[in-house]
C-alpha cells in the first residue's frame, strides 16, 4: 500500500515514515509538512491509499484536508494521529469520514494494526479512548454560546484555516477588529488557544466544512 503523512511536527513525521518504510506491506511513503504541499503533490500511478495527519495543521484541520484530498483522490482513506481524546471530537471525526483515530500514546503495533484495518475498509479507534466512547453513547447536550452572526462568520473562517489578515481583508475590517473578535470567541467558548477554539467549534457542531 501507499501512504502519505501530513504532519508539521518533524520528529513525529520522520519517525512515522521510518516505521512505515520498514513494513513489508508498505510500498511507498510520502511525508509532507503541511496540507498545501500534499494537495499539490503530483501523484501518478502510485497514488496514496491512506492519509495520516494530525487533527489540527497549520493551514487546515484534518476534516477539511480529507474533503479536499477526495476531490482528486476519491478512494483515499484517512487516519488521525493526535493528542486529542475528547469523545465528541472522535465521534465527529468518524461522521466526517475519518476511518482511523489514534493518539500519540498509541504503540507501534497498534499503529500498524490500525493501518491494516483501515486499508481493509474497517474503522479503528485507539484502545486508549474506547471506554470514554462507551460512556458517551448518548448525544451531548448542545451548548449555546450566544455567538453573533459576525462571530460565527469569523469562527468559520478560522476553522477553515484562513489567516487573521485574510479574514480582515475578506470582511473589510481591520486586523485589530478581527483580533478582538477572536478574543471574544475564546472568552465565550472558554478556551485560551486558537487550536482549542477550532476543536470546540467542531465538537459542538458550530463548524461544518
Amino acid at each position: 500500500m501507499n501512504i502519505s503523512i501530513v504532519d508539521h511536527r518533524q520528529l513525529i513525521g520522520h519517525s512515522l515514515k521510518y516505521l512505515l518504510v520498514n513494513s513489508p506491506k508498505v510500498e511507498n511513503v510520502w511525508l509532507f509538512s503541511n496540507s498545501k504541499e500534499f494537495l499539490s503533490g503530483k501523484f501518478r500511478d502510485d497514488q496514496p491509499d491512506i492519509l495520516i495527519s494530525d487533527m489540527i495543521l497549520p493551514d487546515l484541520n484534518a476534516f477539511d484536508l480529507l474533503a479536499a484530498a477526495r476531490v482528486v483522490l476519491p478512494k483515499i482513506k484517512s487516519i488521525i494521529l493526535t493528542s486529542q481524546i475528547d469523545p465528541d471530537t472522535i465521534k465527529e471525526a468518524f461522521r466526517r469520514g475519518i476511518m482511523g483515530y489514534l493518539t500519540c500514546t498509541s504503540s507501534e503495533g497498534e499503529f500498524l494494526q490500525a493501518i491494516e484495518m483501515v486499508q481493509n475498509g474497517k474503522r479503528y479507534v485507539t484502545r486508549a479512548v474506547e471506554d470514554k466512547l462507551l460512556e458517551t453513547l448518548f448525544d451531548t447536550p448542545k451548548v449555546d454560546y450566544r455567538l453573533s452572526a459576525r462571530e460565527m462568520e469569523v469562527l468559520g473562517k478560522i476553522c477553515s484555516g484562513t489567516s487573521r489578515q485574510q479574514i480582515a481583508d475578506e470582511l473589510g475590517l481591520s486586523i485589530h477588529t478581527i483580533q478582538e473578535f477572536i478574543r471574544n470567541l475564546r472568552k465565550k467558548m472558554n478556551v485560551t488557544r486558537t487550536a482549542d477554539l477550532i476543536l470546540v467549534a467542531i465538537k459542538r457542531g458550530l463548524y461544518t466544512s
